[in-house]
């Protein structure tokens, strides 16, 4: 798996289309894996991507089994892209591994659910998205020492079904690993859905 980091170019037109429409940024990240021709592409290519402001820049990052192919690349200052093979991670993340996360999710819920026409709902409240982000630590290897909310996001794109409109939350904290082969997964596939308008990617640092 490899994680990898690059300046997005805002003076390019697609850039900035791509940083208003979140199906415009999947379709952008995806041309990075030209190899991955499928229905599902994105997951099939264990692909995911976050984007953040920092420092004056705005940055992409991407998790995905292959490196992206930066060739030809406009809207992506490819020549400053860090990518690093994170296989190596695996090892130290051990059992009481404590660690930093951001994490911007889409923190739902299915209605009716054993219906065909199920829909799912973005949770309202502060404390239903906390209890949320407890129940994917206990599916996915880990435990929440310490989060918050660090702000509500709102996405919008153009699905060729019409106009779609999502809720994210962005959660900072310190996690404890209870689980590694579990917390592994949900590092490498991500968290919660939505996953390809740029959510569910866990970033993470040392304490």
């Amino acid at each position: 798996m490899y994680l990898t980091c690059a300046t997005i170019n805002r003076l390019q037109q697609s850039a900035r289309q791509a940083l208003g429409d979140c199906c415009d940024m999947h379709r952008n990240v995806m041309t990075l894996y030209p190899h991955v021709q499928c229905l599902e592409a994105r997951k099939s290519g264990g692909v995911l991507f976050r984007t953040m402001e920092q420092r004056g820049d705005t940055l992409l990052y991407l998790m995905s089994e292959t490196q992206p192919d930066f060739s030809g690349v406009e809207w992506l200052n490819s020549s400053s892209a860090r990518v690093r093979d994170v296989a190596p991670l695996r090892s130290v993340l051990a059992t009481g591994k404590t660690l930093r996360f951001d994490l911007l999710a889409h923190p739902s819920k299915k209605v009716n659910a054993e219906r065909k026409n199920s829909a799912r709902v973005f949770l309202r409240t502060e404390d239903e998205r906390k209890q949320w982000l407890a129940r994917q630590g206990e599916k996915y290897g880990f435990s929440v020492d310490a989060s918050q909310e660090k702000l509500i996001l709102d996405l919008h794109g153009k699905r060729s079904t019409g106009p779609m409109y999502l809720k994210a939350v962005q959660f900072n904290g310190i996690l404890r690993v209870t689980d590694p082969d579990m917390f592994w997964k949900g590092y490498t596939q991500g968290i919660g859905a939505e996953k390809s308008y740029g959510l569910g990617m866990l970033l993470l640092s040392a304490v």
